[in-house]
């Protein structure tokens, strides 16, 4: 369990846009919680509504965000070097959209940064930068109106200094296709294909690439 503040703020005049501030204790602990927090800022806005479009055609949201962590980092240092473990916040920010093309499409994008030259004190990877793209079909075209099928590709790329490190730090890259079936009014099942490549930022052949299967459920009553 954690401690958080959600703040929303959507002026009625501009109704177009909305600004969101966050605020989380980043250990989880509910010690420290001003020393050891996590801040976070959204602006949304929603072109279909700025513009005066249909939104059944040109439904989009368009998010810029940042956060900072002020938790314990571990600065990143050459291979053979002793890590320095101080209070030296991370921090980041990043780009999304879903925006609609035509009744029966969408789609959307996702890229992100966050400072390089330090990890988090419990010693996990430093992901610099993270996107993903893809798109999605409604089945109207093929008698399917309630249907959605679903494709994405994306990375997460590991910094420099994280190599520089003695780490592996390939690419990681991801493939998804889904296809979420409505079986009636209360019930949708979609399979779903995941394909991982450079599982871990580890480019050995023997370890080769990750596939995954599976099924979700979501049921509306």
């Amino acid at each position: 369990y954690s401690f958080g503040i959600n703040t929303i703020i959507a002026p009625e005049e501009i109704d177009f846009l909305n600004f969101t501030l966050n605020y989380f204790d980043a250990k989880g602990e509910w010690e420290n919680m001003i020393d050891d927090s996590m801040f976070s800022a959204e602006l949304k806005i929603k072109t279909d509504t700025s513009l005066k479009l249909d939104p059944a055609y040109w439904d989009g949201n368009y998010r810029l965000y940042a956060w900072m962590n002020n938790r314990n980092h571990m600065k990143l240092v050459e291979a053979g070097s002793s890590p320095i473990i101080d209070k030296t916040p991370n921090y980041g920010f990043g780009f999304s959209f879903d925006q609609a093309v035509t009744d029966i499409c969408g789609i959307f994008g996702r890229i992100g940064w966050q400072r390089p030259d330090i990890t988090p004190a419990e010693g996990r990877p430093t992901l610099e930068w993270s996107w993903s793209t893809g798109l999605q079909l409604i089945g109207k075209y093929w008698g399917r109106k309630e249907d959605v099928f679903g494709i994405a590709v994306g990375q997460v790329i590991p910094s420099k200094e994280f190599e520089d490190a003695g780490n592996d730090a390939a690419a990681e890259g991801h493939f998804e296709t889904y296809y979420n079936i409505q079986l009636n009014k209360h019930l949708k099942v979609g399979p779903d294909f995941q394909l991982i490549w450079n599982p871990n930022g580890v480019t050995n052949p023997e370890d080769g690439p990750v596939f995954t299967y599976g099924v979700r459920a979501h049921l509306d009553f």
